[in-house]
């Protein structure tokens, strides 16, 4: 990854929020200043934050000796009370004169105007966001990077795939192939964990589903039949049928649906 640093300041910023109606949080919820070190702004957040939570709690009816008392672990997994704990770093000069690219994707050939950390109690990073903010107001673009995401790793899935989409609030049996795959170790590219994933509707239509996070999607166990659309669709993306701009556009734009009339089996050059 290209070097992001230059004369950047960190700006850290905590928030404490208590869920109950009560005077736990009335007075300094919010803190906030400017450091020239990461580490710096991370420490003093860190030190900030355990001491405004215990005072909390300290003050709060569930500090006793009772057994069935609840303790300040209890009330953050209860999220009786929640923070947030973030540091933005940005340099000044730069964010006050980007300009935001004609093509919102033209920002990953360029340096964030803003990078935020969000951490946990323990100061522990656990997710980071890459923003392109225009000074007029707005951003262009967003790129959310976790933990987990390791750029020198091998893709989890190639181009051509078959996979399903993980929503844990519902079943999705959906099967799409994978259309485009992470660019990784690119010096020029702010790497981004995601895939672009594509299919063929129940209604026979193509169409596309973007930026699913690799945590997202998972590889289908399932059998395609040698003639489903979706295995058509399979070969086009891995290049062993090879088609005109011209087709390609018209399965896109839905003027060849692939499993009706017209469809790929009236088309010469998809057989």
């Amino acid at each position: 990854m290209e070097e992001l640093k230059n004369n950047n300041v960190f700006h850290l910023e905590i928030e404490v929020y208590n869920s109950r109606y009560g005077d736990l949080i009335e007075r300094d919820n919010f803190f906030n200043d400017v450091y020239s070190t990461l580490e710096k702004a991370v420490a003093e957040g860190k030190n900030w934050l355990d001491k405004r939570l215990q005072d909390i709690y300290q003050n709060s009816d569930y500090c006793t000796k009772e057994k069935d008392t609840l303790t300040l672990q209890d009330m953050l997994d209860d999220e009786i009370i929640s923070y947030c704990f973030k540091v933005t770093e940005l340099d000044p000069v730069y964010a006050e004169s980007f300009e935001v690219p004609d093509m919102e994707y033209k920002c990953k050939d360029l340096a964030p105007t803003h990078i935020i950390y969000y951490y946990n109690l323990q100061g522990d990073l656990e997710r980071r966001y890459f923003e392109y903010l225009s000074p007029k107001g707005g951003y262009g673009y967003i790129i959310q990077r976790y933990q987990t995401d390791d750029e020198n790793a091998q893709n989890k899935f190639k181009i051509g795939d078959f996979v399903t989409v993980i929503d844990e609030n519902k079943k999705i049996d959906q099967v799409f192939v994978v259309a485009t795959v992470p660019i990784r170790n690119d010096p020029y590219k702010l790497f981004e964990n995601v895939y672009t994933l594509a299919t063929i509707t129940d209604r026979d239509r193509f169409e596309f589903y973007h930026d699913y996070h690799e945590r997202k999607i998972r590889k289908y166990e399932g059998t395609i039949q040698e003639d489903s659309p979706l295995m058509l669709l399979k070969k086009i993306y891995t290049k062993e049928i090879e088609i005109s701009q011209d087709v390609w556009d018209k399965i896109q734009e839905n003027k060849i649906l692939l499993n009706t009339y017209p469809s790929f089996r009236d088309i010469e050059e998809l057989n």
